[in-house]
């Protein structure tokens, strides 16, 4: 098995881990706190400040020749984290900030090397491809699997479910032993001083930075769990949740097909546009009423753009990761400095999130939601406006 079939399983299992963490989880969370929006946001909010700690702390070791292993560390405490949700069982809200420690800590370890392997190990003329295939595969687990967990859930409860997802971490552990890093000697050490005078100087890197804060409070932060709090409200069972994650993951599915195949480069300016805009109709709609109709078209609404535009901002991000002066040098920097960002935005959405969650005035509540359009208005902006740089010098 070469890298980069290496990579996509272990980013498919990744991606089958999330969906268990980011809708099941957060129905099973919610209902043993008695829809506790604050600590959920909280438990979000440390979760993402180890993530970007470790990330930082990490710096010097995700360039040196056994970094590897960092992220064999974040699959291992991933396993950990799960194996603590089975014997801890409900009582998992008793401990739910050192939960949230552990699952910070697992994605901190992860994600210092992951998306630097990726970007590596995939060439930026593959990428679109790789992407697009990525996301098409995705899509369909996405069909079977909620359904899948939904079913067992109902039927047998959550802890049988945690079991498999226990299965495919070991399956992680196992596939990140294959994987070979074709960095055979250390670097030189983090110089974060270094690289913020080289984004002075290249504008078009600044501008990205600027795009991930803005995505991390929308469609890597906060919004999404503010789509999924919507669902779960309007839904009365797992497997419910399964079946309406199914159906949305269909159109998921045919956009990755779209994107991989048909969209060609010159449109992408005016299909941010239009995923943005449509985003902030379906907010508009939520904000008139809040029925089981208007949430369901809220978030077609919204999975038409956050898989276009997730989608063009990754590929960016990691292509410009191959820019000829930052994979010479500052490729480690990069990344440090994007998490930076994402991390700022995400603590920026959940503050807002924690307190739409809490709110018990309709009309402040629809301010928050506005403060969230307006905000996939400014990012669906800044990434319209993203210049190329020179195809030459990243390829």
């Amino acid at each position: 098995m070469n890298n980069k079939k290496a990579l996509f399983i272990l980013r498919i299992i990744k991606s089958i881990v999330e969906i268990f963490v980011n809708s099941f989880f957060v129905m099973y969370f919610l209902s043993i706190s008695n829809q506790n929006i604050m600590k959920l946001g909280i438990y979000y909010i440390i979760v993402y400040l180890i993530v970007y700690l470790f990330i930082r702390i990490l710096g010097n070791y995700s360039k040196g020749k056994k970094r590897i292993n960092l992220l064999r560390v974040g699959i291992i405490l991933n396993l950990v984290y799960f194996l603590l949700i089975l014997f801890l069982k409900e009582d998992i809200i008793k401990y739910a900030y050192i939960m949230a420690i552990i699952y910070g800590l697992e994605e901190g370890f992860y994600y210092s090397v992951y998306n630097n392997f990726e970007s590596l190990s995939i060439k930026n003329s593959d990428r679109a491809s790789f992407a697009g295939f990525y996301t098409i595969i995705k899509s369909l687990i996405s069909i079977i699997i909620p359904i899948l967990f939904g079913s067992i859930i109902t039927k047998s409860g959550f802890m049988e479910c945690t079991v498999i997802i226990v299965l495919l971490t070991i399956l992680q552990i196992i596939v990140s032993f294959i994987f070979k890093d074709e960095q055979i000697k250390d670097i030189q050490n983090l110089n974060l001083k270094n690289y913020k005078n080289l984004i002075t100087k290249y504008k078009v890197m600044k501008k990205m930075h600027h795009i991930s804060l803005l995505n991390g409070i929308i469609f890597s932060g906060a919004f999404q769990s503010l789509v999924t709090l919507y669902i779960i409200k309007i839904l009365n069972s797992s497997i419910e949740l399964g079946a309406f994650s199914s159906v949305f993951a269909i159109v998921t599915c045919f956009l990755g097909y779209f994107f991989a195949k048909i969209l060609p480069k010159k449109y992408y300016r005016i299909t941010i546009l239009v995923s943005g805009i449509l985003t902030v109709l379906g907010i508009v709609l939520l904000i008139y009423k809040v029925t089981y109709l208007n949430v369901v078209i809220f978030n077609f609404l919204q999975t038409v753009s956050a898989t276009l535009l997730s989608l063009i901002i990754d590929n960016t991000e990691l292509d410009m990761a191959n820019y000829n002066k930052v994979i010479k040098e500052y490729r480690v920097e990069y990344f440090v400095t994007m998490e930076k960002y994402i991390f700022v935005g995400r603590f920026i959405g959940y503050i807002l999130y924690i307190i739409l969650g809490i709110s018990t005035s309709n009309f402040f509540s629809n301010i928050i939601l506005l403060i969230f359009g307006l905000i996939i208005l400014l990012l669906s902006f800044y990434t319209m406006n993203l210049k190329d740089w020179n195809k030459k010098e990243t390829e």
